[in-house]
């Protein structure tokens, strides 16, 4: 053990403690926070040191396990580069992982490189183009692109299979919110696209309601929303109840 520790500069704990542990052979493991080695690196040592005896660790059936602790571990070391390139290989090797990819697309979008969450997305959607998650990651893809036709006609099709998907609501909801407040930024008085408007405030009106109805908690999301489309309808009993709340 002493020699495989001088070989990686990393300590070996024994214990039936995995999931605080990366398990590297079947009796040895290593803190999960201590995980800063390269998989070929280690592979190599380890065969130098137990050959024709040790399973190497890409070759594990477990392999997807240890990049989700490799990734973990790089980004609570703020180590950005390997745990995005630790995400992409999951993602590569195991699409349907649900570690990597919405860990993927989320990175992607927070450094606002939208079309590199829409390439990852549709990486998913080429091994499975009826996928919830695929589907759903998409619209909000689109939706943060301003892509808003688009958007509404991922959520509907994924309503028309499952009409639960509380989320789906929110996206075509604001998408519709936000075509209405993009026209309205533009919009001079009489303009005779107005009536257009008021259209897309009507049709994000159920959505939003509905997922106001299945998430009542996040009300941050819902709230402002309905209140600019009850102001704008001059649907005064809605607006005066949604005007209350926002009040408390």
């Amino acid at each position: 053990i002493k020699e495989f520790q001088d070989t990686i500069g990393l300590p070996i704990y024994w214990g039936d403690i995995f999931k605080e542990m990366v398990r590297i052979s079947a009796t040895e493991l290593i803190r999960k926070d201590k995980v800063q080695f390269d998989v070929d690196a280690v592979d190599d040592a380890l065969e130098k040191m137990y050959p024709n005896a040790y399973t190497a660790l890409k070759d594990t059936a477990h392999y997807n396990y240890m990049l989700q602790y490799l990734a973990e571990t790089y980004k609570q070391d703020h180590d950005t580069a390997r745990y995005v390139d630790a995400l992409k290989e999951g993602f590569q090797k195991y699409p349907k992982f649900p570690f990597f990819f919405p860990r993927l697309v989320e990175y992607y979008s927070d450094q606002g490189q939208l079309d590199r969450a829409m390439e990852v997305c549709n990486q998913g959607l080429a091994v499975d183009s009826a996928s919830e998650v695929f589907l759903f990651a998409k619209s909000t893809v689109l939706l943060n692109s301003g892509k808003y036709d688009e958007c509404i006609a991922i959520c509907d099709r994924l309503l028309a299979k499952n009409d639960s998907l509380t989320d789906a609501y929110l996206n075509a909801g604001l998408a519709y919110y936000d075509k209405a407040v993009e026209l309205d930024k533009h919009l001079k008085a009489f303009d005779k696209r107005k009536q257009q408007i008021l259209d897309y405030y009507k049709k994000a009106m159920p959505y939003l309601q509905k997922y106001r109805v299945l998430a009542p908690e996040e009300k941050d999301k819902w709230a402002l929303p309905l209140y600019t489309i009850y102001l704008n309808l001059n649907m005064g009993k809605e607006f005066d109840e949604i005007d209350k709340l926002l009040k408390r």
